[in-house]
């Protein structure tokens, strides 16, 4: 199933992807909020929990500011 959708998903030009089982996935931002179609689908994981978030590349300045505002928002 995934050999079939290689070429389609190459010429798509996408600079990172994913294929399984047939299914070509993307990586994509998207705002949610609890509630939403997105997070009431699963597809979407909403708020932290009560364990512990690991922020990679926290050294840079998106990265930096992630970290702040989840050390003083939550």
């Amino acid at each position: 199933e995934s050999e079939a959708v290689l070429a389609a998903a190459v010429a798509a030009g996408e600079p990172e992807l994913l294929i399984r089982a047939g299914q070509v996935r993307v990586p994509r931002l998207a705002v949610v909020t609890p509630g939403s179609e997105q997070a009431a689908s699963g597809s979407v994981p909403v708020g932290f929990g009560a364990g512990a978030v690991v922020v990679t590349g926290g050294v840079g300045g998106v990265g930096a500011r992630v970290a702040r505002h989840l050390v003083t928002a939550h």
